[in-house]
């Protein structure tokens, strides 16, 4: 049985889709992690100022913990998500060893049901993408860029490129600050001997 959702807060994630060219919206998509981390999804016609939280609860719809969660031991991946999830937990592990105030702080990955179920990683309001849409305030574009360079800048003096660098890969702090995230792309390019890619 799903959650039942009473606030926005109880929202593990919550993004409106727009059309790029037109800018017309498309749909939204919401997800729920209850307290024994099983996860629930759902998608809405609806623009998110339309949506009740009971249409949000009536949505939601249980993701099976094989199609999202790796295993934890032992590590076998079957297919794309868990792969990702996994990828993700071993580059924060390294990275939190190097740590940089606009790369997402890491605390660790939760283990339930003995599967990695989530990465602990500090909470920022909006993605780069939602700040600029919802117009949350103005960003001040050049320390913003030097900001954002300097955490791509650590990561490559430590031989990573991060591979999937765009708006929704970027979290804006409450200082209006760019905090890099997802790192499920991201890799050693001394092991690959690849050139940066961000």
């Amino acid at each position: 049985m799903a959650p039942q959702v009473t606030t926005w807060e109880d929202l593990t994630f919550l993004h409106e889709e727009f059309d790029e060219e037109t800018g017309e919206f498309r749909h939204t998509t919401f997800a729920v992690v209850d307290e024994d981390d099983t996860a629930f999804f759902g998608k809405s016609n609806h623009p998110k100022h339309d949506i009740t939280f009971e249409q949000l609860t009536s949505a939601l719809a249980p993701i099976p913990d094989d199609d999202l969660f790796p295993e934890w031991m032992p590590l076998i991946v079957l297919n794309l998500i868990p792969k990702g999830l996994l990828e993700e937990a071993k580059a924060m592990e390294i990275l939190s060893q190097h740590s940089h105030p606009n790369i997402i702080h890491y605390h660790g990955c939760r283990v339930r049901r003995g599967r990695i179920v989530g990465l602990v990683l500090d909470r920022h309001p909006n993605t780069l993408t939602d700040y600029l849409n919802n117009k949350v305030e103005i960003v001040d574009k050049e320390p913003f860029m030097q900001a954002l360079e300097s955490a791509i800048r650590h990561l490559h003096s430590l031989g990573w490129a991060h591979n999937d660098l765009n708006p929704g890969n970027v979290l804006v702090n409450k200082a209006g600050m760019p905090v890099l995230v997802d790192f499920g792309s991201a890799r050693d390019r001394r092991q690959t001997g690849d050139q940066p890619g961000d």
